[in-house]
């Protein structure tokens, strides 16, 4: 998909009832290759987007603005070429913040979210990338290194993690001017449409399963725990030994 001067990558696949997966950040639509198939063969049409400079979609210019709303309003631009006016959404990590806004803008439009791990009250503590030259030293010294750690941190088995999904990671963010993509994108995503949205999540009515790894280092149990008790239709369900990554990690589980 065009969007003026840079392209958006996605797949539609299956028949049935349509299902917008997105993924979270430095990751890319590969990141579902564990469940996408058992959707597909319950009925539903599965859409994956991967987010603007991530995975096979172009970097945008300088002039992108990174917030949760301008994303999201990229994201049902998609949906609309489509013609799509009614989906379900799966997100995962910073997909599920996006996924999170999208819903609450266009409540009639999606009808059940599914959120997994995500930073629903913004980020827990300062991301590195935010530091002044970080993006420019990771771009030019530190790139593999830093996605082989990020990628291993996410899984609470590390022996789960195949060398085919950190080589596919490394490849995918060899984009020229990718890392500097990333830091803007941390600095502009939690937006002052970000903070509202979240002062409202107890008036969000919409169905929600939130799906959590009990051993996630990024975000804590007690984040999912406050999140779920706010929301007056949701349910969460815990996987033991599993990650920040419970749709890669214990696939069969969530799958269910």
């Amino acid at each position: 998909m065009n969007t003026t001067n840079y392209n958006i990558y996605y797949t539609d696949k299956g028949e049935g009832t349509p299902i917008l997966m997105i993924h979270g950040l430095t990751l890319s639509s590969y990141s579902y290759r564990e469940n996408v198939q058992t959707l597909i063969e319950n009925n539903f049409r599965v859409i994956q987007v991967d987010l603007p400079g991530h995975g096979l979609s172009k970097i945008p210019p300088e002039d992108f603005n990174f917030s949760v709303e301008n994303i999201s309003d990229t994201i049902f631009s998609l949906m609309k070429k489509l013609n799509i006016n009614e989906f379900n959404i799966v997100g995962h990590s910073m997909g599920a913040v996006i996924s999170l806004y999208l819903t609450q803008k266009h409540p009639n439009n999606i009808k059940n979210i599914i959120i997994i791990d995500s930073p629903i009250f913004g980020a827990p503590h300062k991301l590195f990338l935010t530091y002044p030259l970080m993006g420019y030293l990771t771009e030019i010294f530190l790139g593999k290194l830093i996605i082989k750690k990020y990628l291993t941190s996410m899984y609470y088995d590390r022996d789960k993690i195949d060398d085919q999904f950190i080589d596919r990671s490394i490849d995918l963010s060899n984009k020229k001017g990718y890392w500097l993509m990333l830091s803007k994108f941390f600095k502009e995503v939690f937006s002052k449409e970000f903070e509202k949205m979240k002062s409202n999540y107890h008036d969000f009515n919409t169905n929600t399963l939130v799906l959590w790894g009990e051993k996630d280092k990024w975000l804590s149990l007690e984040v999912a725990k406050k999140f779920n008790d706010l929301l007056p239709n949701s349910e969460l369900i815990i996987f033991k030994n599993c990650g920040h990554n419970p749709h890669e990690e214990c696939s069969e589980d969530v799958n269910k």
